[in-house]
């Protein structure tokens, strides 16, 4: 007796697995296919061992349990969280975020982000500040409208304190109003700018910023701004953009209450995961004198982030497009890492 096998040929495409999860990762009965695939909720590896299919997911540095929504060890964040459970998932908010390693992005330090720099050829102080100015500025740029290569604006103080030159500071940055008027006149068209008294200024560094600080020039800014301000309505503001060991000095907290300027610290970070470069929330920097603006400045809080924005990869065309524009006008403090 012969056998006969008849064997059929097919280019159709099966699926061996496939799932429908719960929001906090639970794979819903009657909706998993499991095709022995070992990566599950948010692409997380999956450990069924101890107890089953799709139960303990792990997150690098911590295990999550879906079916509780909870890592199983305290994060080693837990601190800069205090209104957070130490294991809690995604903010406890699943719908809108993801937890991508069970940790937070990293601070980038100065000696960090030069380490960044040399990798893209870039070796002197100079052109290492000015890659770091051009980074943060343009995170800012990402949610807010912020002109660059700004006038230069003169300060009495700096002038005095520094007995002549320099007398004059330039931001990295100015936040305008978003209502630019536009004006038709026949065939041309007039722009008119609002500025606003928000101003930037990126550091890389790892000395602290105090009143002395290269020759006074956070001093001027905070003198400049202060001075500048025309509309009674407006407090003026002055935002740091820093890489993350930057500390900011008492002596230039309480210049800046004194004469009535926000002091902001906003810190640069980088989410391995991700591969995408960061600015934390500005952090007002208060000294305990002078603060009778303080509940206005809280309650007419200006240029606000969003938690973390996000900007360019580290070994993306961004970076790398950013590290061959190194040219810039006359500064009297021009961008250097130092």
């Amino acid at each position: 007796m012969k056998l006969k096998l008849n064997m059929i040929l097919s280019n159709r495409v099966g699926i061996r697995t496939c799932s429908d999860y719960s929001p906090f990762g639970v794979e819903l009965d009657g909706r998993t296919v499991n095709g022995g695939y070992r990566y599950g909720f948010q692409n997380q590896e999956k450990d069924d061992e101890v107890k089953g299919e799709g139960n303990s997911v792990n997150y690098t540095f911590r295990i999550h349990d879906p079916r509780l929504g909870r890592f199983f060890s305290i994060d080693n964040l837990a601190n800069k969280y205090p209104w957070y459970s130490p294991y809690q998932f995604a903010g406890n908010s699943v719908i809108l975020l993801i937890d991508e390693q069970g940790l937070d992005p990293k601070p980038v330090t100065s000696w960090e982000f030069r380490r960044v720099a040399k990798g893209l050829g870039l070796t002197n102080n100079n052109q290492i500040g000015r890659l770091f100015e051009n980074l943060t500025i343009g995170i800012v740029q990402e949610t807010h409208i912020l002109i660059t290569n700004c006038n230069n604006y003169f300060s009495s103080e700096r002038l005095k304190l520094n007995g002549g030159l320099p007398s004059s500071v330039r931001p990295d940055g100015i936040q305008i109003d978003t209502g630019v008027e536009t004006e038709h006149k026949g065939s041309k068209y007039s722009i008119t700018i609002h500025y606003t008294d928000h101003w930037y200024e990126a550091k890389a560094t790892s000395k602290s910023l105090t009143f002395k600080y290269r020759k006074h020039q956070l001093t001027g800014m905070i003198d400049a701004l202060a001075e500048g301000t025309k509309d009674d309505d407006e407090i003026p503001a002055l935002t740091l953009l820093t890489t993350s060991n930057v500390n900011i000095g008492m002596d230039l907290r309480k210049y800046a209450d004194n004469k009535g300027v926000r002091l902001y610290q906003s810190s640069l970070y980088y989410d391995k995961e991700t591969d995408e470069y960061m600015l934390s929330d500005p952090e007002l920097q208060v000294s305990g004198v002078n603060l009778s603006k303080v509940t206005e400045i809280l309650t007419d809080w200006f240029g606000d982030f969003d938690d973390f924005d996000f900007f360019g990869k580290k070994d993306g065309s961004t970076l790398k497009t950013m590290s061959n524009d190194m040219s810039g006008p006359t500064d009297p403090d021009p961008a250097k890492a130092d």
